[in-house]
């Protein structure tokens, strides 16, 4: 289990079972407020912290990759210049963006069509 001396501001990997553990041992102590309060402590510790993240949600960014068409961004090493990796990053971030958004559309799209046909049917 992770308690709050233990975050620092360097790399911190938190894994599933101590992500699970933290939030069982919360819920049980004190409630929803507690686990609020080690989101915050994760998120100053420089930790990207989600709420209300299902597995589902998990699953949809990693279906959503397109792993066919990707490109490593290699880090600036010390004494290059960042400003190409800043905009690979962007591009990257951007496209990701857009097919998102018409994945997101199609699937709407796709769910007005069955709530139509379903309609039909009845």
């Amino acid at each position: 289990m992770i308690d709050n001396s233990s975050i620092n501001n360097s790399t911190l990997s938190l894994h599933i079972a101590d992500y699970e553990a933290l939030i069982k041992t919360t819920v049980d102590d004190n409630g929803h407020e507690l686990i609020l309060q080690k989101h915050d402590s994760l998120e100053k510790a420089g930790v990207k912290v989600r709420k209300n993240l299902t597995v589902e949600d998990i699953y949809q960014e990693i279906a959503e990759t397109d792993t066919e068409n990707w490109e490593n961004i290699r880090g600036p090493r010390e004494f290059e210049d960042n400003q190409q990796y800043e905009e690979a990053k962007k591009r990257q971030k951007a496209e990701a963006e857009i097919k998102r958004k018409a994945l997101k559309a199609k699937l709407k799209e796709e769910e007005a069509l069955l709530q139509q046909h379903l309609q039909q049917k009845q």
